[in-house]
């Protein structure tokens, strides 16, 4: 498993107007983004001296918190890399300037997303507990203070992310999961290549998982159906006389 190497602080926001939620005594939306830069080292060693020598992908998690404590993914964005330039608000990107275009997003990333998906969720929650400031408005709508910041016991953010992965590890895959999965096979088909042989190697999965998986996308509608006598099996080169 390839562990993710933060770049920065998670940076986690409410989405304006979300209801307040109580999550394990603490109050925080129920939905919310947590924005993770990550290096885009691709296996090189990294330290304090040569990190910023790396360029950065993304990854952006639209969280719902539920009635029962508990989060779900609602959607994975993962963007290229492209140099560090501090905390950007995807919403606020604008890719006419040459200077901030990501570079294509490769397998690889998506692979460390899935891997660590845990962990994600866990630096996540640490980082709203302690920027989640809610103030209910005069005329009774949910307000969430920009930037602000609660301070938290370094033992309860530990009690927190641990929660988050042990909930994480046993959860089954969530609709953002197959989302993710349906990208990065449509994105295979547009530049030519065998969308389940690209999955195998994303996510480190035999053939008969992805095909399980690409089935569950189709049974969601998030691909289409494969047409008639064109399947998905990737081909395999026999040697002479087997």
């Amino acid at each position: 498993m390839d562990k993710p190497i933060l770049r920065s602080r998670v940076f986690s926001e409410a989405i304006p107007l979300s209801k307040p939620i109580k999550y394990k005594g603490f109050i925080i939306p129920e939905y919310w983004e947590a924005t993770f830069y990550l290096v885009d080292n691709n296996g090189l060693p990294v330290t304090n001296k040569n990190i910023d020598t790396f360029k950065c992908w993304s990854v952006v998690l639209l969280i719902r918190t539920t009635k029962a404590e508990t989060l779900e993914v609602i959607r994975a964005t993962v963007n290229g890399a492209r140099d560090y330039k501090g905390h950007v608000a995807v919403a606020t990107y604008d890719p006419s300037k040459q200077h901030e275009k990501f570079d294509p997003v490769r397998s690889s990333f998506y692979k460390v997303l899935n891997d660590n998906r845990p962990l994600f969720l866990g630096h996540a929650i640490t980082a709203i507990v302690q920027e989640a400031i809610y103030k209910k408005g005069k005329d009774g709508s949910h307000n969430w203070l920009l930037f602000g910041h609660k301070d938290v016991e370094e033992e309860t953010l530990n009690r927190l992310y641990k929660t988050v992965i042990n909930q994480a590890y046993v959860r089954k895959k969530d609709h953002a999961f197959y989302v993710e999965v349906a990208k990065v096979y449509e994105e295979a088909v547009t530049r030519g290549e065998h969308p389940n042989l690209v999955l195998m190697q994303a996510y480190d999965k035999k053939l008969k998982t992805v095909q399980g998986w690409t089935t569950e996308c189709r049974n969601r509608g998030l691909l289409s159906k494969p047409e008639l006598g064109k399947a998905s099996k990737p081909k395999t080169t026999r040697k002479k006389g087997k």
